[in-house]
């Protein structure tokens, strides 16, 4: 058995992914419902995997709040692995805080909010961050992106829409919800 998992699966044409809170990303045949693969990372998983083709991306995070122990991952779905660890990992990014929040994806980029206070937008292919955005609040809640704008809320009291385009953000206070 696992550990708890707090994290919706994702569902690829072939198979089922989760993470759980014993610092595992499991992979589960679709059809037969046997372990596929499972493998070990640095921290609990809570937020749920976004897919995109071979690649799962999602974050974890490690047993104190900090920016030297949670991450963002991306791992090599493929079969066989293209990933030259043998983990399956095809990079890393630390954050400033614990990645709670499920991420976005679009053509060029992964979104996510963290518990540093920061929504970030990751390079998918490199997982380096093309820019971050304080909103002054721990970010829990998943975003949203709809034609160029990503929507999401923070403990800040506040909603929020970032404009996007290569380079540039635009932050716009939606609603103060108190």
């Amino acid at each position: 058995g696992g550990g708890l998992i707090y994290s919706t699966p994702a569902v690829t044409d072939k198979l089922v992914l989760v993470g759980d809170r014993n610092r595992r990303f499991h992979a589960v045949e679709r059809e037969t419902g046997k372990l596929a693969w499972s493998i070990p990372v640095e921290g609990a998983i809570d937020s749920s995997p976004a897919v995109d083709r071979d690649t799962a991306y999602f974050g974890l995070n490690g047993k104190t709040r900090g920016p030297w122990n949670s991450f963002f991952l991306a791992v090599d779905l493929s079969d066989p692995p293209q990933a030259k660890s043998p983990d399956r990992i095809l990079w890393k990014c630390p954050t400033g805080g614990w990645n709670n929040s499920s991420p976005v994806l679009d053509r060029k980029f992964i979104y996510f909010g963290s518990q540093d206070c920061r929504l970030y937008a990751l390079d998918r292919r490199t997982g380096k961050p093309a820019w971050s955005f304080n909103t002054g609040g721990n970010i829990w809640s998943s975003p949203a992106l709809a034609d160029g704008t990503i929507y999401f809320s923070s403990f800040a009291g506040s909603c929020f829409a970032l404009a996007v385009s290569p380079g540039k953000e635009v932050a716009q206070a939606l609603a103060d919800p108190s």
